[in-house]
């Protein structure tokens, strides 16, 4: 799952907020994150609270939600395939999480329709709608 995913997770009632519930209620699914992620995350926390309209104490709610059900993977574990990643990624903040992908050879769900479709054929990858319509939801 990728950082603007994420961030759009943190809007109420908007789809990638439902697919985030989907995937925390649905014990089949790990949500996988590059460990340096929750750096990422915390630096750009007042944008967030401002964008989401959300109150300190509901941000904190849902990012520990958010990390009580994903599992942080440090960059030694994928770094394998960095350079594979660059050659694909057009933009480099989708990097980390197409290599984190081509490492676990896992699907990628991302609201970055350039980034889909530089993947496209390499790794599955939706769009939040995309993966909801996929576990039937």
């Amino acid at each position: 799952m990728d950082y603007n995913v994420v961030f759009s997770a943190f809007q109420k009632k908007g789809t990638s907020y439902l697919l985030l519930v989907a995937l925390i209620l649905d014990p089949t699914i790990r949500i996988l994150v590059p460990e340096y992620f929750w750096e990422e995350f915390e630096k750009h926390e007042e944008k967030l609270l401002r964008h989401t309209k959300l109150s300190q104490e509901e941000f904190e709610k849902m990012l520990s939600i958010l990390k009580l059900y994903s599992t942080s993977v440090p960059k030694e574990l994928f770094e394998n395939e960095l350079k594979k990643a660059v050659k694909l990624c057009r933009d480099k903040g989708g990097v980390p999480y197409v290599a984190l992908a081509l490492h676990r050879r896992a699907i990628l769900i991302t609201g970055d329709l350039n980034l889909k479709a530089d993947v496209e054929g390499i790794i599955p990858a939706y769009t939040p709608r995309e993966f909801l319509e996929l576990l039937g939801r």
